[in-house]
């Protein structure tokens, strides 16, 4: 391991051996453990030879294998989806021969199957890059002294590798991933919901091959011919016996043969053996089986094509139920063995998680949800918008209320019934363009007011309530301001190359992170700089009077800002993320109209 990153890697937790774990590993301490059962039994009796289990494992593998995966940052207050691409290729594509769906589909098949799913990774500079499955029936667990595994076997005919873990130090070390299910009596291995559904997967199999026999006999059940003569013999001879059997099999057994009469010499007698399938309740003894199995796995019995109300609506409701109950806790399980053990690699405080609102069977619930956030009255524009997912537009901090809801103007006056009436997000009155205490002005006048009798000078009414713009960006950049230049409208990789440069090495090295955001329009930034000012104007004035010469200015939205690219791991290199908080330096600056300059204006997150 390079010397830095045992330098600057988080610290080892402390790992204290257990005294169950030595007694339970007190009798196979170095030799390989094997399970209990026999995944090639379950595997062919159950997957290959019972179409119940079959479809359970099949719908239920594909459809966790399905659900998208995204990568979040948790830091300080702020989460959300980054782009790491060294790490989404890893999951898109975990080896040259599987996608990122194939291999996920297989290694959820082995956990269904067998209870157990062994993953191998691959390293190239200390950093994942492949992912590789073992099969569960190939693979073999060493315990170690303190019950904890101490290595991992992989067999193959009479080749057997071995891969040594340390789980008493940074199980992410570990090259070995073994994700395993819930077992009450084995301390090494998973149990498989197959095996509690042994008894019905026997029942179902069992019935399939009553009426496989069924069919091949003519839908007729099994019997005797009794020879009981009232006189001569009591029971024919060798050859009398040969050709008489001989003749019943070419004559009446077979599917070809059903239906035909059986003819009866005399002494001869049929006498049908068994129940028919009628008395054993042949297709509901079928059916119970197959529910106990979807039962097992999870899978709704409706879902299968058994009997039951197969309306549409039902059918939904089925799907969904399936997703939440089996499919989404499935697929967050695998997520959450990756984080640990795939993530520490490409920076601190990353996770992988299913992406549920990407799912289609969810998209009638996300649609009302859109509906009933668009339909509020108590939210403003960019609240619904930052709810939705997008990033804030200008002028868009203001209430759209219904004039037939809500009182508007002075004496509870109201607009015209219908009308949407745009509130400032302060909540006070407009001013309004007529003024009794105005001079007139010609009619058409922008300004408003009244006619002068007097010939007194116009004097316009004044908006006091309405938020006017404190600076203009595109003013500030002419007085030697870079807010536009430098942190408006950038790309993704223009943000990732400005911080991923070789005189930052020795920052990030030492623990700390480099970070560079953009607005994404100049509207926006012109926005979002001047509610800043706005919210802080003691400090303004300082600056404009001259009482100090530079002032940082803060400020958190509830809603996005922007995006900013960070570096903070050598090799993990810049992701990006949402911000949520804007910095704007202004400076001194007597000869300006407002005694100070916008130096220069940026989004951020928290801590920087």
């Amino acid at each position: 391991m390079p010397l830095l990153d045992r330098l600057f890697r988080p610290a080892s937790r402390e790992h204290k051996a257990s005294r169950v774990g030595a007694l339970v590993a007190a009798f196979s301490v170095g030799r390989p453990v094997w399970q209990e059962r026999d995944f090639q039994k379950l595997a062919r009796e159950g997957y290959r030879r019972n179409v119940i289990v079959y479809a359970c494992i099949w719908f239920t593998a594909k459809a966790a294998a399905d659900v998208p995966l995204k990568i979040l940052r948790h830091r300080g207050t702020t989460n959300g989806a980054v782009a790491l691409p060294r790490l989404k290729a890893l999951l898109d594509r975990p080896n040259p021969v599987e996608d990122g769906v194939s291999f996920r589909q297989a290694v959820v098949s082995d956990y269904l199957l067998s209870g157990n799913a062994f993953m191998e990774r691959v390293d190239v500079d200390a950093t994942p890059h492949e992912l590789y499955r073992w099969r569960p029936d190939r693979a073999r667990v060493v315990p170690g002294a303190d019950g904890l595994p101490r290595a991992y076997e992989f067999a193959v005919g009479s080749t057997t590798r071995r891969v040594a873990v340390d789980f008493t130090r940074d199980a992410s070390d570990a090259a070995v991933l073994h994700w395993r299910d819930y077992n009450p009596t084995d301390d090494f291995y998973g149990m498989s919901p197959l095996d509690p559904a042994a008894f019905a997967i026997d029942g179902h199999t069992g019935a399939a091959a009553w009426n496989k026999a069924l069919l091949d006999n003519g839908a007729q059940p099994s019997g005797a011919l009794v020879y009981a003569p009232r006189e001569g013999p009591d029971k024919l001879a060798e050859a009398q016996w040969e050709r008489l059997r001989q003749e019943l099999d070419q004559a009446f057994s077979g599917a070809a043969n059903a239906g035909k009469p059986l003819l009866l010499d005399g002494g001869m007698d049929w006498k049908e053996m068994g129940l028919s399938p009628r008395d054993m309740s042949f297709v509901e003894g079928k059916n119970s089986s197959a529910r106990d199995i979807a039962l097992a796995i999870g899978v709704p019995p409706l879902l299968l094509g058994l009997p039951g109300d197969n309306t549409h609506a039902n059918y939904a409701e089925a799907n969904k139920a399936f997703y939440r109950q089996t499919v989404l806790p499935l697929i967050a399980n695998l997520c959450r063995a990756w984080s640990w053990w795939l993530t520490p690699s490409f920076g601190q405080g990353l996770s992988i998680a299913p992406d549920v609102d990407a799912l289609p069977v969810f998209a009638d619930e996300r649609a009302s949800a859109w509906s009933r956030i668009e339909a509020s009255s108590v939210l403003t524009v960019n609240e619904k918008r930052a709810a939705l997912g997008y990033a804030p537009i200008t002028g868009g901090d203001v209430l759209l209320v219904p004039a037939t809801m809500s009182p508007f103007g002075k004496g509870g006056a109201r607009t015209q019934s219908g009308a949407a009436v745009a509130a400032a997000d302060t909540g006070l009155e407009p001013a309004l363009k007529f003024s009794p205490d105005q001079p007139r002005v010609p009619a058409g006048s922008p300004d408003g007011g009244q006619w002068t009798s007097d010939e007194a000078p116009i004097e316009p009414a004044q908006n006091e309530t309405s938020r006017q713009y404190w600076v203009d960006l595109n003013q500030e950049e002419k007085r030697g301001g870079h807010a536009i230049r430098e942190h408006v409208g950038l790309s993704d990789q223009d943000l990732m190359d400005e911080v991923h440069q070789v005189r930052y090495e020795p920052l990030i090295e030492a623990g700390g992170s480099v970070a560079d955001g953009s607005f994404a329009t100049v509207e926006d930034a012109n926005n979002f700089v001047n509610r800043t000012l706005d919210d802080d104007k003691s400090t303004v004035d300082l600056v404009a009077e001259g009482k100090r010469s530079r002032a940082t200015l803060n400020k958190r939205f509830g809603y996005p800002t922007g995006k900013e690219a960070v570096w903070e791991d050598v090799n993990s290199g810049p992701y990006m993320q949402r911000t949520y908080n804007v910095r704007v330096i202004i400076d001194y600056a007597p000869d300006t109209p407002r005694g100070y300059l916008v130096r220069t204006a940026f989004p951020y997150n928290e801590p920087r």
